[in-house]
């Protein structure tokens, strides 16, 4: 019996968690291999703070980290997968074969919004400087933040927009027009009310006007049409998050994704092309671990979610918790 392989394609938190929680579970049981075009890992929500001069992102060496949890590390990208044969293709060339296969090579980021900036991480710098400078300078008197609709991580959009009013203030300059555009309920929904709740309290502090529940479109240069507000809305300078997006590939090209069958795999049962079985210390780690995973979810009290009730002749607020009811049929108290 072969020794099982495991293939770890990506060079982001997802393949870098992944490689460290699997030999955490399977110890030396298994081979691993990191399939990565980047050498360093980059711990990429503290981005937009270095930017504004704090500490720099934090950053790590993919060659140590795969050193440090035993795997083989290469640099090059994921280009296709042959799921019968159990082999990766890789940008140069490469025939990885694998026993089981974990695909994190994250997704691209787009913006849809025409004649806006857009904010990605890499370059948050860059465009942190200019929207600064331009705001201390008194060039831009006002500038919108947009958020997309669709998968996208908002919260650099809120910190950019109150770094550069708290620039503005110590610059001495007259307040600038900060706007934000989110098609969020409420500010920063992901994280729950409490934090939406602090952040609102700052934004409004600071001046910063926030449209929720929008979307914004461009109609012409610096000009913004958020809907459904109906506002029209003009622009020294308009920033845009990306959003983020899969790899679109043919399933019948060379480079086709991956399917569901190859994804990494924990049944007791499971055997690799080459014979190669699951290690049998592995399955009841696996087994006792997803089972306390599903009884913690059962079992952890859920935040109150918002609901709506009519009681007599008014509205009001309640809250239910997650696995309750929410009818949206109107009852009347008796």
């Amino acid at each position: 019996m072969g020794e099982f392989h495991v293939l770890i394609c990506g060079g982001g938190v997802a393949a870098a968690e992944g490689l460290l929680r699997l030999r955490a579970l399977a110890g030396d049981s298994v081979a691993i291999t990191l399939l990565a075009p980047n050498r360093e890992f980059v711990y990429r929500p503290l981005a937009v703070r270095e930017a504004a001069g704090f500490e720099p992102a934090r950053r790590y060496e993919l060659a140590g980290i795969a050193e440090h949890a035993g795997a083989h590390w290469i640099k090059d990208t994921l280009a296709g997968v042959d799921v019968a044969a159990r082999t990766a293709h890789t940008g140069q060339g490469r025939e990885l074969s694998y026993d089981a296969l974990l695909v994190a090579v994250g997704g691209s980021q787009i913006v849809d919004l025409e004649r806006a900036v857009a904010f990605k991480d890499a370059d948050a710098a860059r465009v942190y400087d200019e929207v600064v400078r331009g705001v201390e300078s008194g060039d831009e008197v006002s500038v919108a933040f947009v958020v997309p609709e669709g998968p996208v991580y908002p919260l650099p959009v809120y910190e950019l927009a109150l770094m550069t009013a708290a620039a503005a203030r110590r610059a001495g300059v007259a307040r600038p027009r900060l706007s934000i555009v989110t098609p969020e309920p409420i500010t920063l929904a992901a994280f729950g009310t409490s934090a939406g709740v602090v952040v609102s309290g700052l934004l409004a502090t600071a001046g910063i006007r926030v449209y929720a529940s929008a979307t914004a479109f461009a109609p012409g240069a610096h000009e913004l049409l958020i809907q459904p507000h109906g506002v029209e809305l003009s622009a020294d300078r308009i920033v845009a998050m990306p959003r983020i997006a899969g790899p679109r590939r043919s399933r019948d090209s060379p480079g086709a994704a991956p399917r569901a069958s190859s994804r990494l795999t924990a049944s007791a049962g499971y055997r690799g092309r080459r014979g190669a079985s699951l290690p049998r210390g592995m399955r009841p780690r696996f087994r006792s671990n997803m089972e306390a995973s599903a009884r913690s979810r059962r079992t952890r009290p859920q935040p109150p979610l918002p609901c709506w009730r009519a009681r007599g002749a008014r509205w009001r607020r309640s809250s239910r918790r997650s696995g309750g009811s929410c009818s949206p049929e109107l009852s009347r108290s008796t």
